[in-house]
């Protein structure tokens, strides 16, 4: 590596968690409870209205999104009488499993441990997630986040939202380094290495779950690893 490095900033979604694993396991949950409520729904038209729904739901200012706004959009979507306690069923359950279930990155916490125990400074860079306070109590049910230096939540911790490469110098700053002092780890290159990239970051593309190949980006990430482990050669640290 060209430059000495002095900290590391981890993505949290499809690098240090297995999300899209949680969400479809949170998802199957939901669909089970519906079929209890509903005889008429089957997966194929849960997964179909669900797409709907997504499409509204992403149009819809983070700030404003809630807890329960996911379902009340699916039951205009689809159709079916959804009341608020069906609703709130629904939510709660998604939520849970989320909460309750967290798949983690194989690897994870031993390269977080020679991370820590390497003396180098340790941060979190999270998008807002689905709705406020989500992406917060996710972060408290994981116990090894209290060894990171600065765990930040964009649009709720600082003002700049994941996609401005402003919030990737902030959280460097906030860890007291120079964003060329920095290594970033994240799975989406069109947000994650183009506004660490731009930010003056070097970059390390995860790539293990990444179903989307070749994906367009403007900047090509430094590495592109797909186990965590590989970590240890690019920063030069022992296990």
């Amino acid at each position: 590596m060209k430059k000495e490095i002095k900290g590391v900033i981890f993505d949290l979604d499809n690098t240090i968690l297995n999300s899209s694993k949680i969400i479809d396991d949170a998802n199957k949950e939901v669909i089970n409870e519906m079929k209890r409520d509903f005889d008429e729904i089957s997966e194929d038209f849960f997964n179909e209205m669900h797409a709907k729904t997504d499409i509204e739901y992403k149009k819809i200012e983070p700030s404003y999104r809630h807890k329960e706004l996911f379902y009340e959009l699916f039951a205009k979507a689809s159709g079916f009488d959804m009341d608020r306690e069906k609703i709130r069923k629904y939510s709660d359950t998604f939520e849970e499993v989320l909460l309750t279930r967290m798949e983690f990155t194989e690897g994870i916490e031993e390269v977080i441990d020679a991370i820590k125990n390497n003396g180098l400074k340790m941060g979190l860079l999270t998008g807002e997630g689905m709705y406020t306070g989500l992406k917060r109590k996710t972060l408290e049910k994981i116990g090894f986040m209290e060894k990171f230096d600065v765990k930040i939540i964009a649009r709720e911790g600082i003002p700049e939202s994941k996609s401005d490469p402003g919030a990737f110098k902030r959280t460097a700053g906030l860890m007291g380094l120079k964003p060329d002092e920095v290594l970033f780890i994240g799975d989406v290159p069109e947000v994650d290495i183009d506004n660490a990239k731009s930010a003056g970051m070097f970059t390390v593309l995860f790539d293990r779950y990444n179903t989307e190949k070749g994906r367009v980006s403007k900047s090509e990430p430094d590495y592109i690893i797909e186990d965590m482990k590989q970590i240890y050669k690019i920063l030069g640290i022992s296990p």
